[in-house]
């Protein structure tokens, strides 16, 4: 189902809801046959499933990562009945902590050897208060959480990528391109200021290619901290959001395909002119894709 947009965006109508030519159930050319990768906040939120959407499109190995065991161990056993030809293996880390981020990089080496997608997933938000009544540590653990930990991350995981078409993804959000809202500014400064160093490891790490998105309005816990969100509200359909982008970024598309290492993103395709060139920020609406040159 697609509703009229109630926002500005590059095309006339918003999708809410899967469709086939995102759906590797019904799209043979969206796989990621072989692909070993790592996500981060896979037992809450959407992680669970972004987990589930690279199971679907084929992924040899999955490595979840997070504080809460408990989360994560249910992760693990849903996508080994429903998709018991994917491996997902747990980690525990808190990647604010620059030890547990350590071994963390050693234990995914030794499980996978190099990566080929790494989704830095977990976040962090305070509680909304304004800045007159804000506790200093919890105001700063918006920038430990979003900011400092996607630096230890990157630091750490780099130099094991795998060697051609190796995928970086950091969730943004929306949030950090939105006008002033009171209680809100350690969550946005933190998710605006960790997009833009992905811009920078974007030249410090080639041929890794970095890429920040928003996933759209999901019902979460967090979101509904930050936005109350509503039904009023255009909700996303929690498949819709990692499926779609996992097409965006070109990863998923058939080898022969035209950028390094047989991966290409349609966001920089000749169809997409908004979107070009090595340190492209894919933060897209949820258009349909055979849309996005019209």
């Amino acid at each position: 189902m697609a509703n009229q947009l109630p926002f500005p965006s590059f095309t006339r109508v918003w999708h809410n809801k899967i469709y086939p030519t995102i759906d590797p159930s019904q799209n043979p050319s969206i796989a990621a046959i072989g692909k070993k990768v790592v996500i981060s906040g896979g037992g809450s939120g959407i992680g669970p499933h972004i987990v589930k959407a690279f199971a679907a499109a084929g992924a040899l190995r999955i490595v979840i990562f997070g504080r809460r065991i408990e989360t994560l161990k249910r992760t693990q056993e849903e996508v080994k009945r429903e998709f018991p030809g994917t491996e997902v293996d747990v980690l525990v880390a808190d990647i604010a902590d620059e030890p547990s981020v350590c071994k963390l990089a050693a234990d995914i080496k030794r499980l996978h050897g190099t990566w080929d997608v790494f989704v830095s997933n977990a976040g962090y938000s305070p509680e909304l208060l304004s800045v007159t009544d804000s506790i200093t540590s919890e105001w700063f653990k918006a920038f430990d959480v979003n900011v400092k930990g996607n630096f230890f991350l990157v630091r750490e995981v780099a130099p094991f990528a795998a060697a051609t078409g190796a995928v970086f993804v950091h969730v943004s959000s929306g949030a950090c391109h939105a006008l002033p809202r009171p209680g809100h500014s350690a969550y946005c400064a933190a998710k605006l200021a960790s997009t833009k160093i992905m811009e920078h490891f974007q030249r410090e790490c080639s041929p890794i290619r970095f890429t920040s998105i928003h996933p759209g309005i999901i019902p979460t816990e967090m979101a509904n901290t930050l936005f109350k969100v509503s039904k009023a509200l255009p909700i996303d359909d929690d498949k819709l959001n990692f499926i779609n982008k996992m097409d965006d970024w070109g990863f998923l598309k058939e080898k022969n395909s035209k950028s390094s290492g047989g991966l290409r993103s349609l966001g920089c395709e000749q169809r997409s002119g908004f979107c070009q060139g090595p340190d492209a920020v894919v933060q897209q609406g949820r258009w349909r894709v055979e849309d996005e040159s019209k």
